[in-house]
């Protein structure tokens, strides 16, 4: 059994349901799933993100040396590069190419101020940036910040160019681990909080959602939730609750109904 699409829609009845999705901004709520052929189904209730959460692992640096400028014929140039093995972190330190590169400050999600003038920690999406020292091999020293910049968001990270054959870099750290805060209210029950993450699935009355993707924007983070549809789950759960209820009436055994007495005991 399926569920009843939410608006009338072409299907073929013997087609099997393809998982559905919702994308859901932050703040936002839904109480429908779509499928990528744009078939709507309802969902039986209400999802609502209340915020989401990505945690990034730290960046790393890579140093570029230069190895062949351009040439008539091939516009870039080649560069030999050296990454650091280590997550950057306040105090680390970097050697390569006979260049020293020491993190000052690593702020994981940052954005410039208002005055546009420096880089400050923030509690939305930003950012990772480091303020580092460079010291050259003849011992020349100076200090920059590099953002590692935000594909999702479409903000390059800073190539900054040391001399003529070196450009330092920090790269845009890997995803962690991402995950929805959700509201769940279904036919006039409470409302229940609950934690999508990946590998973790939510269920929601005959569906599952499973934390699938999302997509960071300036004006609100959305997540993107896989519904798979299932009703035989809720029966499959009565029937083992009756399973259980059943057996501890079976091994269950009233004192005053033990052993039956005889008629010379009774007397």
């Amino acid at each position: 059994m399926e569920p009843s699409p939410a608006k009338t829609l072409d299907r073929d009845p013997g087609q099997r349901l393809a998982d559905p999705f919702l994308q859901i901004r932050e703040g936002e709520s839904t109480n429908e799933a779509m499928t990528q052929t744009q078939k709507i189904y309802a969902l039986g209730g209400v999802v609502q993100l209340k915020k989401f959460t990505l945690d990034s692992f730290p960046p790393k640096l890579t140093l570029y040396e230069l190895t062949q400028p351009p040439q008539p014929g091939m516009p870039m140039p080649t560069y030999t590069t050296s990454d650091d093995p280590d997550w950057v972190a306040s105090g680390h330190t970097f050697m390569a190419y006979g260049y020293v590169v020491h993190v000052l400050q690593y702020l994981p999600n940052a954005s410039v101020d208002t005055q546009g003038r420096q880089w400050v920690s923030t509690d939305t999406q930003g950012e990772a940036v480091v303020e580092v020292n460079i010291t050259t091999p003849d011992g020349s020293e100076g200090s920059t910040w590099l953002s590692a910049g935000n594909d999702a968001m479409g903000i390059p990270g800073d190539n900054i160019r040391i001399d003529d054959r070196h450009v330092i870099r920090l790269q845009e750290s890997p995803a962690r681990e991402y995950r929805s805060t959700l509201l769940l209210s279904r036919f006039g029950q409470p409302t229940e909080e609950r934690i999508l993450k990946v590998n973790h699935p939510v269920r929601f009355g005959a569906w599952t959602l499973y934390q699938s993707s999302y997509q960071l924007d300036p004006h609100g983070n959305s997540s993107i939730i896989q519904a798979v549809y299932d009703p035989s789950i809720p029966v499959v759960f009565t029937g083992l609750i009756c399973i259980v209820i059943g057996t501890f009436l079976a091994l269950w055994r009233p004192k005053n109904l033990s052993q039956p007495k005889s008629v010379g005991e009774m007397s």
